[in-house]
Parts: structure tokens; sequence; C-alpha cells
């Protein structure tokens, strides 16, 4: 079975079957949106009520990540980042060979060491959907919360780009944009943009700490998407885009692929300089 094929109809590379762990705002949100994309989605939580609402609300959800994972071609963790390694750990001996295996998780580089570390073999490509709301669970999930988003996709010299490009043009098909960029570029972007607090409580979270005299807080969102209008007309994501890469912004034109190559490029180029400043205003 090909890792992706292309649709006669002339729209975007799609998956055979996507597993999403972790059903939050995220991943919840993901869920339905790739479902009314027209692709078959399945989910995964750890925590039976959550799992117990995905499954009232129609959607398959599995009762291990064992279960998810198996057969699925695009493997998105959903979960907080302290997490993700023992979901590595639990997934790396079911996840099928030269399956996609993402994330959505706010900081790239500890992802990509975990992902390094466990699954060295796996085709990872980062991500962090700059997109969500002041609430958080599954019953806050919105099949239109990417919609216009930029979405930071990781490239990196060794990250294989057929599978960055299958990514993107899913990416594009859920409404959001897709922008390029190193694990450190995306950290220093998020810091700069989101504010140095919220990196520094992903990492003390990762790490087990807790500032001292900190409330728990919900689990995370972007405070530059808070009050983003739905584009008037959206009844529902599921309603296609009018050609291929239709929903990726100006400069990816309809073909993610030229992004991916000229960003690696330009990588390349650039040697041993430091990591660039990515600018996600110009891509909302």
């Amino acid at each position: 079975m090909p890792l992706y094929e292309h649709r006669t109809d002339d729209m975007t590379a799609t998956f055979g079957r996507a597993a999403v762990l972790g059903l939050g705002l995220i991943g919840g949100s993901l869920v339905h949106a790739i479902r009314q994309s027209g692709l078959d989605v399945i989910g995964y939580d750890t925590d039976p009520q959550t799992a117990a609402a995905a499954s009232a609300s129609g959607f398959p959800v599995t009762a291990s990540d064992a279960g998810a994972v198996h057969g699925a071609d695009l493997v998105v963790l959903a979960m907080p980042l302290p997490e993700v390694k023992a979901a590595l750990q639990s997934l790396a001996p079911h996840l099928a060979p030269g399956a996609i295996l993402t994330d959505v998780g706010t900081l790239k580089a500890p992802v990509l060491e975990l992902v390094r570390e466990i699954i060295p073999t796996a085709r990872f490509v980062g991500g962090h959907p700059l997109a969500g709301t002041e609430l958080s669970g599954w019953d806050a999930a919105d099949p239109l919360l990417f919609r216009d988003a930029p979405w930071a996709l990781t490239l990196e010299p060794d990250t294989d780009l057929a599978s960055w490009i299958a990514l993107a043009e899913l990416v594009c098909d859920l409404g959001a944009k897709p922008v390029p960029a190193t694990a450190a570029e995306q950290d220093a972007a998020v810091a700069h943009v989101i504010g140095l607090p919220h990196v520094l409580a992903e990492t003390l979270a990762l790490t087990g700490r807790r500032q001292p005299g900190a409330r728990p807080r919900p689990r995370r969102r972007d405070r530059t998407a808070a009050g983003r209008p739905r584009p008037p007309g959206h009844q529902s994501i599921g309603a296609r885009p009018s050609g291929r890469g239709a929903h990726c912004p100006h400069g990816l034109g309809t073909s993610p692929v030229r992004a991916g190559r000229a960003h690696r490029r330009s990588g390349r180029a650039a040697g041993a300089r430091p990591a660039r400043r990515l600018d996600y205003s110009r891509a909302a």
C-alpha cells in the first residue's frame, strides 16, 4: 500500500487512515477536521471520560494506543509534552513501516530528540498549529479551529521530503497554512510570539518541575488565535477547496513542494548561520 496517493480530482494527497492520540482541544478538533476532509480517522485518549465522550460523538476510539496506531499511515501525537516519551515507547512496536509520525505541541526540539532516541527510523515531521481558544477538552473541539491558521512543519536536513509534502498537503486541506521551519526556528518563533513564560512552563512540565506558587493551567492555547473569527461562508470544513492546495497561503502557491524544497536549499546554503526568526504574522 503506498504511503499516499494522488486523487484523480486533483485534490491533495491523502492518507489511508489517520490515528490521533490525545483528544483534547487540538486533538479533538483534528479528529473532527480530518473526518470532514474525507479521510478515515481513529482516536485514543488515556482519560476514559474523554474517550467515552469522543465515542459517544460517533468517532471510533480504541482502548489502547496500539489499537489506534495499528494500520495507520499517519499518527498524530496530541498529548501534553510530558506524556510524549511514554507514548512513543508504547507505540513504537506498533508503528507501521513507512507511516508518517507528527505532533501538534508547542515545542519541537524536545519532541524531535525523543523521536530520534526512541524511534530513529520514524518518518517524523514535527508540527505546531497556531490555533486555539480559551476552552479546553473534547467538548471544545471545533472542526474549523485550523482555518487560516499558520501551521509550522519542521524540515530538518534528514527529514523525508515526501513525508513533509504529504503532511503539508493535508494541512492545506484542513484550511491551515503550512510554514516550513527547523525545530530551532519554530521554538524561537514561539518564544517570541507566544511569550517566554509559556515556553518555560512547557519546559518545566517536561522535566516534572513546577514554578513556585504556579497554579495548574489548562491545556495550552495560542494567544495569537484568541478571538479569531470564523471565515464567512464556511458552513463546514468538509466543503472541498476549489483546487489543489487552495487553502495554502500566497507564497506556497498551489504546491507545498516548492516551499519545502526552497527551505531545504536555503538551510544548506546558510551553513552554520544562526536560526532565523519566523514571522508567523505574515502567514496568519
